[in-house]
């Protein structure tokens, strides 16, 4: 990819407008989306926007609980001693299930 230029997407937490259904604003208050389905209801818009603002706000951690997990997975990475490896384990899957639980909303 050398030669292009790489453009930084708004800072998370996204989140609702506070009065605008289905628009997604910074967490400073500018308009990023707004969601509104041709054909959808107004309550499958305000599902989508919902799933929409969980993806962006976890996104970093979800990236980083897969690098977590293919640690984990790569034997070079494991820990000779056997206390030394279930305490690598143990932080390994707190990582991934504080993951889903933020992705989960």
């Amino acid at each position: 990819m050398s030669g292009l230029i790489k453009t930084r997407h708004t800072p998370t937490p996204w989140k609702r407008h506070p009065t605008e259904n289905g628009t997604i604003v910074s967490s400073s208050g500018i308009q990023l989306a707004t969601v509104d389905g041709y054909h959808e209801s107004h309550k499958t818009d305000n599902a989508n926007t919902g799933l929409i603002i969980r993806a962006v706000n976890s996104h970093a951690e979800l990236l980083q609980a897969v690098k977590v997990a293919l640690e984990y997975l790569e034997p070079q990475n494991h820990p000779r001693d056997i206390k030394e490896q279930i305490a690598f384990r143990d932080r390994q899957i707190k990582i991934l299930k504080q993951a889903i639980d933020h992705a989960e909303g």
